[in-house]
């Protein structure tokens, strides 16, 4: 006959379980990391003329394009002197992850207020999966 038995320490247990629970607790540390991937997303889709937003960003009129070539500015929507892509900044704490552009027309963009709408920000949904994703992350460390 062959047996095998396994039996776990409970100091053990009570360690490990303080240890996740303790991990767990970090709230602003979750919120740090979906702060940053909100930003990269943000980056990312400057960087894409638009391509991760849901809607695409329509093209540059052509008055728009030649205005640009004139003072010798990227052909690129939303890309002339770097101020928008400069302009994010996150903030974290134990409730939330904030990430917010104070350039003054950066809204304008985003919700298409007097020009054609150009989306910086992920929408609500795809701003849900980078916080699941990064949650993964988390409890996955978690669990380590």
């Amino acid at each position: 006959m062959m047996t095998l038995e396994w039996s776990l320490n409970p100091e053990t247990l009570a360690k490990a379980l303080t240890r996740r629970r303790e991990h767990l607790a970090r709230m602003a540390v979750f919120h740090a990391g979906v702060s940053q991937s909100l930003l990269q997303w943000a980056q990312d889709n400057m960087a894409n003329q638009g391509g991760f937003s849901e809607s695409g960003w329509p093209p540059l009129a052509p008055a728009t394009l030649a205005a640009k070539r004139r003072r010798g500015w990227p052909a690129a929507p939303l890309e002339a002197t770097g101020r928008l892509r400069r302009g994010f900044a996150t903030t974290v704490d134990a409730q939330a992850a904030r990430l917010k552009n104070s350039v003054p027309y950066a809204a304008h963009h985003q919700q298409g207020l007097g020009v054609p709408r150009r989306p910086i920000l992920p929408s609500p949904a795809q701003a849900e999966e980078l916080a699941q994703q990064t949650l993964r992350n988390f409890l996955r460390e978690a669990l380590k």
